[in-house]
């Protein structure tokens, strides 16, 4: 599959477009004049610790104070040994004007904070290094159990004590000599970080990730890249100067070409498609999505597709294309949570399981964790999708003055019944 990552740098924000076969399937937006947040580090002061909620508030210097969950409040491999036991009291783990160093793993959404952990991880190439928890883990795309095992005992051996290590993705093939350089990297910036946290005053940024364009070289550069297209000299001296360090083999997929990369590849369109509630397929049918807070409910329709052989045959293939647009504008919108695709009621169990496997087979495309729990007896695919960054509606969207945010206003000739109580 080719995929394409267009890198648009324009006077106030960088713009990503991450494209797979000619279309737009992620969108990343960054100010250039605000620092990234979900992966720094701050020196926090808790301001609440609230019992009956299992959590604490934390001032980390935003506007309003980060949410500490008493999960995030314990190490990575404790949480582990007690999986199924009840968590201890936040109470007996932070306390009121107690100075913590957290990272951010969520940033804050409408009305809610960021999110944040004691649980630090620094992201390298082919590492997470967990410097504070006694912790490894794999990458659930290795699904192979000899390769698993061959990278755990190698991960083993690389850590001190009380150290962690999660391997990445992009590790698999590579030798030791590689992870090693990568963990010895990692080590120093710990190093730094530790030091800097100690000059730093509570509420204070300690360190900050890296920026979009040096992230996209770290997480998104696998072997499947066609090609890397900038605008910007600066921007591509940058990425050039990455992976250089990184992905050597790379720097020919590297390109410059100083215009509106996203008229150039027509992404403004796809944007403004993935802002409207209807989605047409193909072959005609379409797909309506509505997104809630914390739910998206994906309504699969037939709209103008007839078949030609049964009406299973129909119902197969219009589902079939569905799940794939579907999973596809999930990642567009970057939509968290809980996620329902409303099927057309198919009658055979191996339709129901040729739907299945092709869902699973898209959203292993993802970057972000998405878990797939089945398909009800109505039809439904009942899935999650891990929640980082506000969805694509939350960045570009604001809500409606006249109809509240319900897509509706009061029709006229009901005016006065609807004035009654004013």
């Amino acid at each position: 599959m080719e995929k394409l990552i267009v890198i648009q740098s324009d006077q106030e924000e960088i713009k990503v477009g991450v494209m797979e076969e000619d279309r737009l399937v992620e969108l990343y937006l960054e100010d250039k004049k605000e620092a990234p947040l979900v992966g720094s580090i701050y020196k926090g002061k808790v301001e609440n610790v609230l019992p009956g909620m299992q959590s604490a508030f934390v001032n980390i210097g935003l506007a309003k104070n980060a949410f500490l969950f008493v999960q995030e409040a314990i190490s990575q491999s404790a949480g582990e040994q007690n999986a199924g036991e009840e968590l201890p009291p936040i109470e007996t783990l932070v306390q009121e004007g107690q100075e913590l160093m957290v990272q951010l793993i969520k940033e804050p959404n409408g009305q809610k904070g960021a999110r944040i952990s004691t649980q630090i991880t620094l992201a390298g190439r082919y590492l997470v290094y967990l410097p504070t928890s006694d912790h490894i883990g794999i990458s659930r795309k290795i699904e192979d159990e000899a390769d698993r095992e061959k990278l755990k005992k190698l991960a083993d051996q690389l850590r001190s004590p009380g150290e962690g290590l999660i391997i990445r993705t992009v590790a698999l093939g590579r030798d030791e000599q590689e992870l090693a350089g990568d963990l010895a990297v990692l080590k120093a910036k710990w190093q730094q970080i530790k030091k800097k946290y100690l000059k730093t005053p509570p509420g204070g940024a300690v360190y900050f990730d890296l920026t979009l364009g040096e992230r996209l070289v770290r997480d998104f550069v696998k072997d499947n890249i066609t090609a890397i297209v900038v605008n910007n000299n600066d921007l591509h001296e940058q990425i050039s100067t990455l992976l250089n360090i990184l992905s050597p083999g790379k720097l020919n997929n590297l390109k410059l070409v100083e215009e509106d990369l996203f008229f150039k590849y027509q992404l403004y369109d796809e944007i403004e498609a993935a802002l409207q509630p209807k989605v047409w397929l193909k072959s005609g049918g379409y797909l309506v999505l509505n997104q809630t807070e914390a739910l998206m409910v994906v309504d699969v329709n037939t709209g103008k597709f007839v078949g030609h052989k049964s009406l299973e045959d129909t119902v197969l293939r219009i589902n079939l294309e569905a799940v794939t647009e579907a999973c596809r504008q999930i990642r567009l919108r970057n939509v968290g949570g809980i996620i329902i695709i409303d099927l057309i009621d198919m009658k055979q169990d191996n339709h129901k399981q040729q739907v299945l496997e092709l869902v699973g087979e898209e959203v292993k495309k993802d970057h972000m964790r998405v878990t797939i729990l089945g398909l009800t007896n109505l039809g439904l695919v009942e899935m999650t999708r891990k929640k980082v960054r506000p969805s694509l509606a939350n960045l570009l969207l604001v809500e409606c003055d006249t109809c509240g945010g319900t897509g509706y206003v009061r029709k006229k000739e009901n005016q006065g019944i609807l004035d009654m109580n004013e």
